[in-house]
């Protein structure tokens, strides 16, 4: 995956079955920042979870293909969840 902007901090894990973890901190205070995940050895496959800590709320955003765009809330952590092959 390829990541540059200063204000995100990113945590990637991944498990044996093909499962990605992204762990993401927006330390900017009052701007939300548009971000989309790239892979060059892989396709997002499914829709990932979203577990946004600032506000509490679940959902799924879609993911397909080599690339997974998000938003994600000024200062906030956020927790995507999801498959990729």
């Amino acid at each position: 995956m390829r990541w540059t902007d200063p204000n995100i901090k990113l945590v990637a894990a991944h498990t044996n079955d093909r499962t990605l973890v992204l762990k993401v901190t927006n330390r900017h205070r009052d701007k939300p920042l548009d971000t989309v995940f790239e892979t060059d050895n892989g396709q997002f496959v499914r829709d990932f979870q979203v577990l946004e800590i600032k506000t509490q709320q679940k959902a799924a955003v879609a993911a397909r293909g080599h690339s997974l765009k998000y938003t994600f809330p000024a200062h906030s952590f956020t927790m995507l969840k999801g498959r990729w092959v």
